[in-house]
């Protein structure tokens, strides 16, 4: 289900891209999530929202598509899917923050023992903050790859606390617009 889902929203922002006009005195910011392979069947995460913040400490909502983008971290397996995209005043921004849908729906993983099923899992504080400076320049494209590190720590983490809290480690990259 999440990987359809996946899909499907690639496939509607691949097709709204596009669409997407150019605002006067604006740049564009492109946030793509990522990660390596773990030794878990499975870990879905759905996300509903994603800001930014501003060097005047001023957050900002880039919208997703649908409201919301739900995945299983573990099929990326080193493959980008586009999360948000959204245009943005010209400057300097210093952080991300995604807020994580919690609930067995949205939010879950599974254990590659034979038979298990899926469980839910939570972010304690349901918003992760990625510190992250990048700049947004008028007519360019600035993306932001957030790889999120689901390795050997979270399993144990995950399979020794009652709350199947998730502490995940996310490694930002910045591809900054291309100088002509």
């Amino acid at each position: 289900m999440f990987g359809g889902t996946g899909i499907l929203i690639a496939i509607l922002i691949i097709a709204i891209t596009p669409m997407i006009l150019p605002v006067a005195n604006a740049g564009t910011l492109v946030i793509k999530v990522t990660d390596a392979p773990v030794d878990l069947k499975h870990l879905n995460l759905t996300v509903d929202s994603f800001e930014v913040k501003n060097k005047t400490d001023s957050w900002i909502s880039i919208p997703i598509t649908g409201g919301r983008i739900s995945f299983d971290l573990l099929s990326l397996n080193g493959v980008t899917l586009d999360a948000a995209m959204s245009n943005l005043k010209p400057g300097n921004y210093t952080m991300i923050r995604m807020h994580v849908v919690e609930g067995l729906a949205f939010t879950n993983a599974t254990s590659n023992i034979e038979g298990s099923q899926p469980f839910a899992v939570r972010v304690p504080s349901e918003k992760i903050k990625i510190p992250v400076e990048f700049e947004i320049k008028t007519g360019d494209t600035t993306i932001v790859i957030l790889d999120i590190m689901a390795n050997a720590e979270w399993r144990i983490s995950i399979a020794n606390n009652p709350e199947n809290n998730l502490n995940p480690v996310i490694k930002p990259t910045v591809i900054p617009p291309k100088s002509t």
